[in-house]
């Protein structure tokens, strides 16, 4: 189980990796297998 921190971290570069490849957020996850609504959280 992962501590908030580390939470934190893994969603930032999330969120950092969606930015730079140029989709929208629902093609992002969609790629990458994430549910919209958890990365949308």
């Amino acid at each position: 189980m992962q501590n908030k921190k580390e939470q934190c971290e893994q969603i930032m570069a999330m969120i950092e990796d969606w930015q730079s490849s140029g989709l929208n957020q629902r093609t992002y996850c969609a790629a990458k297998k994430v549910a919209y609504s958890v990365f949308h959280y």
